[in-house]
């Protein structure tokens, strides 16, 4: 009964050439499933670079601040491994944590992102 009623989906059919990963697919559904979306507001305890993503396979896919705390979850939607680099400015390391915001075992200023990998860490 769970599958009951009317039903609804959106499809997206993006022709490519060559390699799925070279032809960046995987950044094309990201951007088809969840379109940018501006919310006017003021990022408090951070300056606006505190995070560099210096691979073009990384991918900011979730900011957002709960119980005093701010987050980012990031995608590298590569095979490869990727270092991120934090400009902490003020802020204490940033700190791996699971979906329900527990620590995992201490970040450091510089970590690979293993390939298809999400992480979300506690930035302040």
């Amino acid at each position: 009964e769970i599958l009951c009623g009317q039903r609804e989906w959106t499809v997206a059919l993006i022709p490519w050439e060559g390699d799925w990963e070279t032809a960046g697919l995987q950044h094309q559904a990201l951007e088809f499933a969840f379109p940018v979306m501006v919310v006017p507001g003021k990022l408090a305890g951070a300056s606006p670079g505190f995070l560099r993503l210096d691979a073009p396979d990384l991918c900011l896919t979730a900011c957002y601040v709960a119980n005093g705390h701010g987050y980012a979850r990031l995608f590298n939607g590569s095979a490869g491994e990727w270092p991120l680099r934090w400009n902490q400015q003020g802020l204490a390391a940033p700190q791996a944590v699971d979906l329900r915001q527990r620590d995992l075992p201490p970040a450091q200023s510089s970590l690979p992102l293993r390939g298809w990998q999400f992480q979300t860490y506690r930035l302040w």
